[in-house]
C-alpha cells in the first residue's frame, strides 16, 4: 500500500474584503471570490452574540457588571 501524498499548496492564499463588513481576511483560497469574515458568520447565527474583542475595556466592564451583578460600591 503507498503511503499518501502530501504536498503543498502550489498557488499560496490571497487576501479580499468580507462581502458583509468590508474587513479584510486574510489567507482565502485562490480560487475563492467571495468570503465571508467569522465575524460576520457568528452575527448571522446568532444576532445577539458579543465578541469580546469587538469591545474596549470599559463596554467589557460593563458587560461583566450588568451579567455578573456586582455591586458599584464593594465593601472591604
Amino acid at each position: 500500500m503507498k503511503k499518501a501524498k502530501f504536498s503543498s499548496r502550489q498557488n499560496s492564499g490571497k487576501n479580499l474584503k468580507c462581502k458583509n463588513c468590508s474587513n479584510v481576511v486574510e489567507n482565502v483560497d485562490a480560487n475563492a471570490t467571495a468570503v465571508t469574515c467569522w465575524r460576520c458568520v457568528c452575527k448571522m447565527l446568532n444576532p445577539r452574540s458579543i465578541i469580546l474583542s469587538d469591545l474596549n475595556r470599559e463596554e467589557i466592564k460593563k458587560l461583566l457588571d450588568k451579567h455578573h451583578g456586582r455591586s458599584k460600591n464593594p465593601t472591604t
